[in-house]
C-alpha cells in the first residue's frame, strides 16, 4: 500500500511540473504575441465558457477576448500547480523517510521529526492554495474584464485537517522518545 501511494504521488508531482511548464509555454507566447494561439483561445472563447486549473475556474466574458485576463490566469495556474506539486513531493518524501530510505530518517517508523515537517508542509500548503486562487480571482475580477472567477474552499479544509493530523505525528514522535528512554 505504502509503495502505491508513493508511485501515485510522485506522479502526480511530475505531471504537476509538466502542467507549471505547459502553462509557463503557454504565457509566454500570450506575451510575445503568438497570433495562433490567440486566435484558438479566442476561439475557445466563443465554443466554452469556461477553463478550470485546480479549483480556480474564469468563465469567458461575452464580447472581446481579453489577453490579460488570460495571462493572469495562466500565472495563477503556474503557481497553483507549483503549490500541487510541492504538496505531492512532501507525501512522497513523508513516505520514504517514514520507511527508513532518506539521510536523515531516524529509522523505519512514521513517529520522527521529519515526517512530522513534510506534513505540516502538506498542511500550509494546501491552505496556500484556495488563498492563491483567491488573490488571482480578485486580480482577474479587477482588471473590470467582465470574467467571473470562482475559487475552491477545499484546501483549506483540507490543510487543517493535515494539520491536526501533524500534531498527533508530533504527539507520536515525543512517545515514542519517552518509551525509547525508558529501554
Amino acid at each position: 500500500m505504502n509503495k502505491a501511494i508513493m508511485i501515485i504521488a510522485k506522479i502526480c508531482e511530475v505531471g504537476h511540473w509538466i502542467a507549471v511548464g505547459f502553462f509557463t509555454v503557454f504565457v509566454i507566447a500570450l506575451g510575445i504575441g503568438k497570433d495562433e494561439l490567440i486566435y484558438q483561445l479566442s476561439d475557445l472563447n466563443a465554443t466554452s465558457s469556461e477553463i478550470d486549473v485546480n479549483g480556480l475556474t474564469m468563465e469567458a466574458a461575452e464580447g472581446p477576448f481579453s489577453v490579460s485576463a488570460y495571462m493572469i490566469f495562466f500565472i495563477a495556474a503556474i503557481v497553483i500547480c507549483v503549490l500541487t506539486a510541492l504538496v505531492f513531493r512532501n507525501l512522497h518524501a513523508a513516505f520514504k523517510t517514514a520507511e527508513g530510505k532518506t539521510k536523515y530518517s531516524e529509522g523505519k517508523t512514521p513517529f520522527q521529526p521529519a515526517v512530522v515537517k513534510k506534513i505540516k508542509n502538506m498542511g500550509y500548503l494546501c491552505i496556500s492554495i484556495p488563498v492563491v486562487q483567491l488573490i488571482f480571482s480578485i486580480i482577474i475580477n479587477a482588471m473590470g474584464v467582465g470574467a467571473e472567477t470562482s475559487v475552491g474552499m477545499t484546501g483549506i479544509f483540507l490543510g487543517l485537517i493535515v494539520l491536526a493530523l501533524s500534531r498527533f505525528f508530533a504527539y507520536g514522535v515525543e512517545l515514542q522518545n519517552d518509551v525509547e528512554g525508558l529501554v
